[in-house]
């Protein structure tokens, strides 16, 4: 399950703790959100319940995708980035992937082994989710 911008969502401990319906899992990776930044403020169960990308919602956010990946895919009629010929040039996936660098050094440090481990492969490695997924189109 890619999501537009090339995360993991079938990995993402907080869409696999959505769909268990387990609150305790939940709110695990709620305080994993808080501590490693991607949040600023401990979200509850509400707002930290995600079923992925789609109908206008970057990351399971309730709002647009921050890099405009989301609202840029649907307007090109693409699933996701890595489909759009333009990828390698385009100036929001260059920012997003910045990001997401910073992101996992920044979880390297503040997330325990098995956390990492987790946010890895869910988050850190959108290029090439991105090529494998067009690439298993063809």
């Amino acid at each position: 399950m890619i999501a537009v911008c090339g995360n993991r969502c079938d990995l993402c401990p907080r869409y696999q703790a959505t769909q268990s319906g387990d609150p305790g899992a939940l709110a695990a990776a709620a305080a994993l959100w808080h501590r490693v930044g991607f949040r600023d403020h401990m979200m509850g169960s509400a707002e930290m319940a995600c079923q992925g990308c789609g109908e206008g919602q970057g990351c399971g956010q309730a709002h647009a995708c921050p890099y405009g990946v989301l609202e840029c895919a649907d307007a090109r009629g693409h699933d996701h980035c890595g489909l759009c010929p333009e990828m390698g040039a385009c100036a929001r996936v260059q920012a997003m992937l910045e990001n997401t660098a910073s992101q996992a050094l920044r979880c390297r440090v503040l997330a325990d082994a098995q956390e990492f481990t987790s946010l890895d492969a869910a988050f850190f490695h959108k290029r090439e989710n991105l090529i494998q997924a067009k690439a298993s189109l063809n």
